[in-house]
């Protein structure tokens, strides 16, 4: 756990003292906030930003990303899409030790907006995840705002409620009057209320101080997987068919030695009835 902490707080070290746009988040009271310049657009991207925010207490982090892309018509759907995908990309690069609690996606129409929530903790790692991306557009941009709060397993309750209500008060810098609507594609959302797709881990317990080293919720899509590595089985070992041939050996010698002496024998009885 120790060595998960001290992870997330050299992540942290790197940011500096700029930040995200005002109003994009209510940050929780008594955290600090850095910038981290290591954010960086690229592709499509036009515009990325990231701001940490720590505890004073180990045990904590919330990452709070911004990106801009510039965009038309035919694919703004598909963009908007994608980036409310990638906090649950991000999951899925986590591994097979990842476990779900829940998620949800849906289309906010008095928002003019896209939500999307997913939380998982990893047992092995010694985290918990809960993010949340909201996306919205205007004629030729889309803006994501992802909030992902990382505490370790032993965190105080306190930590994982204050980054809870954080994400609640996420929003874009949008003026809702310039927005256009936007429609999930490629992927099914889910209405307000409606019970997530669950998978029952045990009991969460807010984090402690130590996780590992967390995976980023924006990306420029560079981390593909690997495709499953195909591993022959080994070569099949033949028996060892020298024992029998000496066995065989030693019966037909017995054998041939049987039937000399019966030669003999009956030679010699020959030769005295001469």
């Amino acid at each position: 756990m120790k060595r998960a902490v001290v992870a997330l707080m050299l992540v942290a070290g790197v940011a500096h003292a700029d930040g995200i746009p005002a109003g994009i988040v209510k940050a929780p009271a008594g955290w600090s906030v850095e910038a981290d310049r290591s954010a960086a657009g690229s592709g499509a991207v036009t515009q990325m930003a990231r701001a940490i925010y720590k505890p004073a207490e180990a045990g904590a982090v919330l990452y709070v990303t911004r990106v801009e892309i510039r965009t038309t018509d035919a694919q703004r759907n598909v963009i908007a899409s994608n980036e409310l995908a990638e906090i649950e990309a991000a999951f899925v690069r986590q591994g097979s030790d990842a476990k779900t609690i829940q998620q949800t996606k849906r289309a906010d129409a008095s928002k003019q907006q896209l939500d999307a929530e997913l939380a998982w903790r990893d047992d092995k790692a010694g985290i918990t995840d809960h993010s949340r991306t909201i996306v919205a557009a205007n004629d030729e941009r889309v803006v994501a705002v992802t909030g992902q709060c990382l505490l370790s397993l032993d965190a105080p309750a306190a930590l994982a409620t204050a980054c809870d209500a954080a994400l609640a008060s996420l929003e874009i810098d949008l003026a809702l009057e310039v927005r256009v609507a936007l429609a999930i594609v490629g992927g099914n959302a889910s209405t307000v209320g409606a019970p997530p797709a669950v998978e029952s881990p045990p009991p969460v317990a807010p984090v402690a101080s130590g996780s590992a080293t967390p995976s980023a919720t924006m990306s420029d899509g560079s981390n593909t997987p690997l495709a499953p590595i195909v591993v022959a089985p080994p070569p099949r070992k033949e028996a060892d068919r020298r024992p029998l041939y000496l066995g065989l050996g030693l019966i037909v010698i017995a054998a041939l030695f049987f039937y000399n002496r019966r030669r003999r024998d009956r030679f010699e009885k020959e030769t005295t009835d001469e």
